[in-house]
């Protein structure tokens, strides 16, 4: 990836967050393979609890339970004040850039102008939307509680229960324990990966799962998956 964007010329920064020891290890095999980037690159490292915030939506990072440095995020929208009035804003020809703005809940100045939020946004409030990723890990209380909720939880499912002594020598989840913790933690989608190699035919991870939590799919590669706003 670093010698892609150096490649085509980057010029803007590049923020990276990762373990502690992530930004040694990139300089290191960048100094090894003799890429010098051609723009800057920000290393951002997380911890257990970190809490990210990029504006509409923040990220939060805990420890998991697997061999070295092993994280859960989980992703979720801030709330909306409620449904944006395109046409209103149409009408009174706010300009489209200051849309996302007042959609969520903020006045615009333009020139000698203000426009108030709550002119164009339409209650109810609409909830943010959230999405948890477990990362490889063993079952734990602690991805209950970060999948409080949750739209979306795409949980690793290693092994089947046959294996589930594997799982555990390996520090990995089988089928059925992502679906419990689904279940505990109403979450309304699970999505199964991070299937271990021995198998071909991945029905029974399904099968397995679906007798706990029956919103489960298998992750396939270039699925999309929409999710949809909800309202209170």
């Amino acid at each position: 990836l670093m010698q892609t964007l150096t490649l085509f010329k980057r010029r803007y920064p590049l923020e990276i967050y990762g373990p502690v020891k992530l930004e040694s290890f990139l300089k290191y095999n960048m100094e090894l393979l003799d890429i010098e980037p051609t723009f800057e690159i920000v290393f951002k490292p997380i911890y257990h609890n970190t809490i990210l915030d990029f504006g509409e939506y923040y990220i939060k990072v805990i420890r998991n339970l697997h061999g070295g440095l092993s994280y859960s995020f989980r992703i979720e929208e801030k709330g909306r004040p409620g449904r944006f009035n395109a046409d209103k804003a149409t009408k009174d020809g706010v300009p489209k850039e200051y849309w996302s703005i007042l959609a969520r809940g903020e006045d615009v100045k333009v020139g000698d102008k203000i426009y108030y939020s709550k002119d164009y946004v339409i209650p109810p409030p609409i909830r943010g939307r959230s999405i948890v990723y477990s990362g490889d890990t063993m079952a734990f209380d602690g991805l209950i509680e970060l999948a409080r909720d949750a739209d979306v939880l795409i949980s690793e499912a290693t092994f089947t229960s046959e294996l589930k002594d594997r799982s555990i020598e390996t520090m990995h989840m089988t089928a059925l324990e992502a679906a419990k913790i689904a279940r505990e933690a109403g979450v309304k989608i699970l999505v199964l990966t991070h299937f271990s190699a021995r198998y071909n035919d991945l029905t029974n991870h399904l099968i397995e799962a679906r007798k706990i939590f029956p919103a489960t799919f298998i992750a396939k590669d270039l699925d999309v998956l929409t999710i949809p706003y909800v309202t209170p």
